[in-house]
């Protein structure tokens, strides 16, 4: 397992089933990293209120600009957790694909948040099909 990975929860699952990825719709996010949390705050607020943010990944295979707000399912809400902040979020897994939450740390930084997006902690807190954890529904 990499480094900082923990198992929290185990399920044997038996028989054929698809892939699990294919079940998954939603994925809750916490970020940890240092940061001021006015300018977080501000920052949230530009996101949560933007009617779209057009964003452009680049690959080595492709570039591709698509509508982050498409894919948000829960606002960025921002406290303080010791010395750093906590950004959490929401995102929804289509067909159509997702957004990272690397790219969304970036638009907050491009809309005035002072962090460094690589020294951040991602963690990823829940993976829902249909509103059940992912265990839960296979």
């Amino acid at each position: 397992m990499p480094t900082g990975a923990e198992i929290l929860r185990i399920k044997k699952i038996t028989g054929k089933v698809p892939a699990l990825m294919s079940a998954v719709d939603f994925s809750r996010y916490e970020v940890i990293v240092a940061g001021d949390l006015d300018s977080a705050v501000v920052a949230a607020d530009k996101f949560n209120l933007a009617q779209e943010i057009i964003f452009t990944r680049v690959t080595p295979k492709v570039t591709r600009a698509f509508d982050i707000k498409n894919y948000i399912a829960e606002s960025v809400k921002v406290s303080k957790v010791a010395e750093d902040l906590l950004i959490t979020f929401g995102v929804k897994i289509t067909t159509d694909g997702t957004v990272k939450p690397s790219e969304i740390l970036k638009v907050l930084r491009d809309f005035g948040l002072d962090i460094e997006v690589a020294a951040a902690k991602i963690n990823r807190t829940a993976l829902l099909s249909r509103g059940k954890n992912l265990l839960d529904v296979i």
